[in-house]
């Protein structure tokens, strides 16, 4: 999805975080591999999808489910959000 301007990334993941309130979103998301998609955005180049990845991710995985769909890429990118220089809230 080259092309797309990193906004509306972040504006989708502002929105996904949004809905994911409620067990029901949380459910579906989960099934929708919505863990997997987020991880992928934790190696996003902006500060601010990488921000909105972490916060769904953290909302995907305060249920069992999510923990489960847990990878790699997940803790690859959770890794190097620890040590940003640019992100100030950990």
């Amino acid at each position: 999805m080259e092309g797309i301007a990193h906004e509306k990334y972040r504006d989708a993941l502002i929105t996904l975080n949004e809905i994911s309130t409620h067990q029901e979103n949380k459910d579906i998301m989960i099934s929708k591999d919505l863990v997997a998609i987020s991880s992928k955005y934790l190696h996003h180049s902006s500060p601010e999808i990488r921000r909105e990845s972490v916060l769904l991710l953290g909302s995907l995985t305060s249920i069992m489910r999510g923990r489960e769909a847990l990878n790699n890429n997940t803790f690859s990118g959770l890794e190097k959000l620890l040590f940003d220089s640019i992100i100030t809230v950990r």
